[in-house]
């Protein structure tokens, strides 16, 4: 089973929040998982992954505290053509009105192989 650092809100991803907390309404939309590594020094500055192999809705979104979102996804391994190692999950979402931004990204400790 996979391990997975914490999830890293990018710069953009904190421009949303930011929005979100005045008010505006945030819906959270998709998990991409890539099978490329991403160096933890230059996740703020994400605002796409490549490598997409899979792409899930997210089905659940909780909030836990002041500093705390839980969000779920379910990958499937239905449709995948060929293994690979799931080495980066986006986490995005989208503002009332505004398109797709990658909000946080995790990256693996050891990653999952679908």
């Amino acid at each position: 089973m996979g391990k997975y650092n914490g999830a890293v809100v990018t710069t953009a991803g904190e421009g949303v929040i930011a929005q979100a907390l005045r008010g505006t309404k945030l819906t959270w939309t998709k998990m991409r998982a890539s099978s490329v590594a991403v160096a933890a020094s230059g996740i703020k500055a994400l605002t796409a992954l490549t490598g997409i192999e899979q792409t899930a809705d997210i089905t659940d979104a909780s909030v836990y505290s002041d500093n705390t979102v839980q969000v779920s996804a379910r990958f499937s391994s239905q449709g995948v053509a060929a293994a690979y190692l799931i080495q980066t999950v986006g986490i995005y979402g989208q503002l009332a009105g505004g398109s797709e931004t990658l909000i946080a990204v995790m990256t693996a400790v050891t990653p999952d192989e679908m």
